[in-house]
């Protein structure tokens, strides 16, 4: 079997096909993740405005609304930055968090997983 021309311009030529095959798939991704960004960034913010309304319309202390208060401009800039924030970064920065914090993260890693497993066997 000889190497030929053809042969090579072949293997060029599926091997370029593979490429823009995968630069399409990285492309499909990227905009999956923007757009999931986007609804989680929206969704914080609904939630930002309904917790500041609630407080709002409430009859509590000071306090909690202070709390409530505090609590939605918390969501607001979590939403801004899930908005405006590559996800290889946020993934960078929750890195750096877990390094930081290692006893933090490992507690609300254990907290998540048990609400997760209690929502899991309530379904």
């Amino acid at each position: 079997m000889a190497d030929g021309p053809f042969q090579n311009d072949q293997v060029a030529g599926e091997v370029n096909d593979t490429v823009e095959q995968a630069k399409g798939v990285a492309r499909d991704a990227a905009n999956a993740v923007s757009d999931a960004a986007s609804k989680a960034s929206g969704t914080l913010r609904e939630a930002a405005g309904s917790v500041r309304d609630a407080a709002q319309r409430s009859e509590v202390g000071r306090s909690v609304f202070a709390f409530a208060d505090d609590a939605s401009e918390r969501l607001a800039k979590t939403a801004d930055y899930v908005r405006d924030t590559e996800s290889a970064v946020m993934w960078r920065d929750f890195v750096g968090y877990v390094k930081a914090r290692p006893v933090e993260s490992l507690a609300a890693a254990v907290m998540l997983g048990f609400v997760v497993g209690r929502a899991g066997r309530r379904s």
